[in-house]
């Protein structure tokens, strides 16, 4: 396909959250599609948490639609909602991508962890033994995150939530899996850390004037990262920029989990092996 078209035999996808105008999914997925010359669409579906397993089940009934990259808020109740779950999702307790087979049953699968793990590896972040890592964030892409920082290596994380009981339930769930693992629950004034990573919505588009963490007692050598997107450079990278301190971008995230989550959707473990233009 030389230019995009939508036609008759045009396989959909979408992308399930609220709000929706800040995802950059689409733009990716679509940019894959065309790559593999795969005659398929991703469209953004802004739907609320009462009224997301109509939705799916709707879905269902539309014969050409084939799956769903799942965002804010959606990640954990919509486990509920699937037929099949992956062995990660069980250990981690989220989804953010669902496609259906044949019988139309739902079959969930997560990459949050791995595709923002991924990004900060490709930008040279140190995630290893030595590392020190602060996580603001325990909701469906701090789960994702936390779990497979310490699947990488990383052995001492903290982590800092609102409210803080949900910090303290996945530092119990992290531990139960890695119990040699130093966890540790946090606030939001991180000290003397290696990495610092932003798994939370505050500073995106609505509220771009709040930061999630202080940077006050942090050294110009600690790396911030974001799994925001939109805006490109949040007000805490921005302020990190200013003290000279190297930034991810969350736009990263999307970008080490994109191949994966195509080849999820599409149901072609061969795309993995691509080597796609992002």
């Amino acid at each position: 396909m030389s230019e995009f078209q939508i036609s008759g035999e045009t396989r959909l996808f979408g992308i399930f959250a609220d709000p929706v105008k800040q995802v950059q999914t689409p733009q990716f997925m679509n940019r894959i599609f065309k790559q593999l010359k795969i005659d398929a669409v991703c469209v953004p579906f802004e739907v609320d948490s009462d009224h997301l397993e109509q939705l799916l089940n709707v879905s269902k009934h539309i014969k050409n639609f084939e799956g769903a990259v799942i965002t804010i808020p959606h990640k954990i109740p919509i486990m509920k909602m699937c037929d099949q779950l992956a062995p990660n999702v069980l250990e981690i307790g989220t989804v953010n991508a669902i496609r259906f087979n044949d019988q139309k049953e739902v079959i969930g699968d997560t990459f949050d962890g791995s595709g923002f793990v991924l990004g900060l590896l490709r930008n040279n972040v140190p995630l290893d033994q030595t590392s020190r890592v602060y996580q603001v964030g325990a909701g469906g892409a701090g789960r994702a995150i936390a779990f497979n920082l310490l699947h990488q290596g990383v052995t001492n994380l903290t982590i800092y939530n609102k409210p803080l009981e949900q910090a303290q339930l996945l530092i119990d769930d992290l531990q139960k899996t890695y119990p040699n693992a130093t966890l540790t629950l946090g606030d939001d004034q991180p000290t003397d850390m290696t990495v610092c990573i932003n798994a939370t919505p505050v500073g995106m588009i609505g509220m771009e004037e709040m930061i999630p963490f202080s940077l006050d007692h942090l050294d110009q050598e600690t790396w911030i990262t974001e799994v925001i997107m939109r805006p490109d450079v949040t007000l805490l990278l921005k302020k990190a920029q200013e003290k000279g301190m190297p930034i991810v971008k969350g736009v990263e995230m999307l970008k080490g989990q994109a191949t994966q989550m195509a080849a999820f959707l599409l149901n072609d473990p061969a795309i993995l092996k691509i080597d796609l233009k992002l």
